[in-house]
């Protein structure tokens, strides 16, 4: 299901810790859309189809789904002027 490839303790999908699974796809969402001198940053929303396109493969889909949410409430809040 998640995380296809083994962990070094032999954990995979559920075994691995929450806290494991959330920092996952955000480090590789800043290291994605960060610059860096070997390429070109990539934009955020292009960022989020990468993370929601590899969800279940390489990421837990539900923490995905969590990261997604809050960022489509983050959104609305600012565009309400709630910042």
């Amino acid at each position: 299901m998640v995380e296809r490839r083994r962990l070094p303790d032999g954990l995979e999908g559920e075994q691995i810790p929450l806290a494991a699974r959330i920092l996952r796809p955000a480090d590789t969402f800043s290291a994605i859309t960060g610059e860096r001198p070997f390429r070109k940053a990539i934009a955020a929303p292009d960022a989020k189809r990468y993370l929601i396109e590899w969800a279940g493969i390489e990421f837990d889909p539900r923490v995905i789904k969590a990261l997604i949410s809050i960022d489509k409430l983050f959104e609305a809040e600012l565009a309400a002027g709630n910042s």
